[in-house]
């Protein structure tokens, strides 16, 4: 069987992207919009294909019928440390991420963010955009003050020859800002096995259609 593909939104230094493909899939295009974060993607997998360009202005279109949508949205609209402001923060692009999960049409979503989303404050925005919890979360390691860079990308998950690109806060910051490949791939792998599932389904039900229009064939009473 064919490998899934997928597009990622937001995929700064790869963590979720390094994840998913650990779990099979071939990733058609990944969005990001820092140079920093797009530098580490291009240098540790050069043929990715990475757009860098603010999400706001991609259109999912091209990429209609892909497997699965992934984005890791900023945090801080629905964090308490950013005072969870909503749709009055700029960096709010959850409706950016549904918008492009209704052009590309996927057959799987994979959105993360952090557990304040499902704070009561945002009872009514969930309702407009529905979203899910998939149970306890992953917090971020505070130990980028304590840790050299690599030992702290390590700890999230990265290998160690995944090297972020540019100078010294950039790259922390791309470590403290990644998503945990481990936790990544084992979310991804559930998708895989639920797509699988689904093609299994499929393919039994044409069989089953195949056999039922050849019996009914007048060749057969003859």
């Amino acid at each position: 069987m064919a490998r899934y593909t997928s597009i990622e939104l937001c995929s700064g230094a790869g963590g979720q992207a390094l994840g998913i493909e650990q779990a099979g899939f071939d990733h058609s295009a990944l969005v990001e919009l820092d140079p920093a974060a797009c530098s580490t993607l291009r240098h540790n997998r050069p043929n990715w294909n990475v757009i860098e360009q603010d999400l706001k202005s991609f259109s999912a279109i091209p990429y209609r019928g892909v497997d699965p949508v992934a984005a890791s949205v900023p945090c801080p609209p629905f964090s308490k440390a950013g005072k969870q402001l909503r749709k009055q923060d700029d960096r709010d692009l959850f409706p950016e991420a549904l918008r492009i999960v209704r052009e590309s049409q996927p057959k799987a979503v994979m959105l993360e963010n952090v557990r304040g989303i499902f704070d009561s404050v945002f009872d009514n925005y969930r309702l407009r955009r529905p979203i899910t919890s998939p149970g306890r979360r992953h917090t971020k390691r505070q130990l980028l003050s304590a840790a050299q860079k690599n030992m702290a990308a390590m700890i999230q998950g990265f290998p160690s020859d995944w090297e972020f690109v540019g100078k010294k806060t950039p790259a922390y910051r791309q470590v403290g800002n990644a998503f945990p490949p481990p936790v990544a791939k084992a979310v991804a792998l559930q998708i895989e096995k639920a797509l699988t599932a689904a093609h299994i389904l499929i393919d039994r039900s044409k069989a089953r259609e195949y056999r039922h229009v050849a019996l009914d064939s007048p060749a057969i009473h003859r």
